[in-house]
């Protein structure tokens, strides 16, 4: 949905920041790889989801530090936001 240089059509910020939209499915899972000095914030809009092995559900949000890669995966349909911060 946001990067700092506006590929794949998500809108241009002049930030190092990311924002990323998904909807799953039970048992859809999507995976997004943090690089080194990276840090994460996971918001659960609707239904419920696994980040990492770690149930969220409707409203709950996950501050991420120190991970290489984020695993998501819907238990109920979901819609989830993905911050990817500097």
């Amino acid at each position: 949905m946001v990067s700092a240089d506006g590929r794949d059509g998500s809108v241009k910020v002049r930030q190092g920041n990311e924002l990323y939209a998904t909807v799953l499915a039970p048992g859809e899972t999507v995976k997004h790889a943090l690089q080194p000095e990276r840090h994460a914030y996971v918001q659960v809009a609707r239904g419920s989801v696994t980040l990492n092995g770690n149930k969220l559900a409707t409203g709950d949000g996950a501050a991420i530090s120190q991970e290489k890669a984020l695993e998501l995966t819907g238990v109920e349909d979901a819609e989830v936001l993905l911050f990817d911060l500097a």
